[in-house]
């Protein structure tokens, strides 16, 4: 069995601009996370013999991992017609940055034996 999950995610966008005066270069920032999981089991079943009740066996063997992803991204702009105090010079600048959230790998395993009725009700 294979199970994809989406916890969900959360995105938010500010603006804000630089203190120099005339407020001349603008900031625009994105920040966004999201977590999902993932989830494999892989399981079996052998049943000793036919009859009225039938004795079985089951193995299961599997893990999940649950990760999140975080990306930040910053765009830096001078305002049309803005002005900056004498001797400092802007260059307009984008950056952007993912990191993987801590992730974790859970395993299972898991056993288990019993009888099944296949007697046929009239």
């Amino acid at each position: 069995t294979f199970e994809y999950l989406y916890f969900g995610g959360e995105s938010n966008s500010f603006n804000y601009d630089d203190p120099y005066p005339y407020n001349a270069i603008s900031n625009s920032i994105t920040a966004s996370v999201n977590i999902n999981m993932y989830s494999l089991l892989l399981s079996s079943r052998v049943e000793l013999f036919n009859g009225p009740i039938v004795p079985f066996f089951e193995a299961a063997i599997g893990g999940r991992l649950i990760d999140g992803n975080e990306n930040v991204s910053i765009d830096r702009t001078l305002h049309n017609g803005g002005v900056l105090p004498p001797g400092i010079t802007f260059t307009p600048t984008s950056k952007s940055n993912s990191t993987r959230l801590e992730s974790d790998y859970v395993g299972a395993y898991g056993c288990g034996g019993g009888g099944q009725n296949r007697q046929r009700r009239t």
